[in-house]
């Protein structure tokens, strides 16, 4: 007697959890609020918040980098003589792009290239900026 043994491919399939949105939407009333509430924390911190406004060049690039610290998402770098270096400082703290809370990096660096010639930038500088 013969023993036929069949192979069959099994697919697994896994279900990943569905990744957290980069960016939020908020009513006005809400973000009114939500505002509120962080600049009052930002406050006790011993931050100033801005909204700075940068024109972008297309002969220059805006000139920043940016990294997860502890704090949040900060300016880690600034490129002398570029368009950041004229109202950015290193250690300064990204809160919003364009109106838009920031949830991460990723969605920082996608709302700056996504931004047409004007880029407005929420942010908490705190009182002793380290250079």
């Amino acid at each position: 007697m013969r023993r036929i043994t069949c192979c069959f491919p099994i697919k697994i399939h896994r279900r990943q959890p569905p990744s957290p949105p980069s960016t939020i939407t908020l009513s006005s009333y809400e973000y009114s609020s939500l505002a509120v509430g962080i600049i009052s924390d930002l406050k006790e911190e011993g931050c100033d918040t801005l909204l700075v406004k940068l024109q972008k060049d297309a002969n220059r690039k805006i000139g920043m980098g940016v990294g997860v610290r502890d704090r949040g998402i900060l300016i880690t770098t600034v490129v002398p003589g570029s368009v950041a270096a004229e109202k950015l400082k290193v250690g300064d703290r990204i809160l919003a792009v364009n109106g838009r809370p920031i949830l991460d990096q990723r969605s920082v660096v996608k709302s700056v290239k996504a931004s047409g010639q004007r880029l407005y930038l929420q942010i908490a500088r705190p009182h002793k900026v380290h250079k």
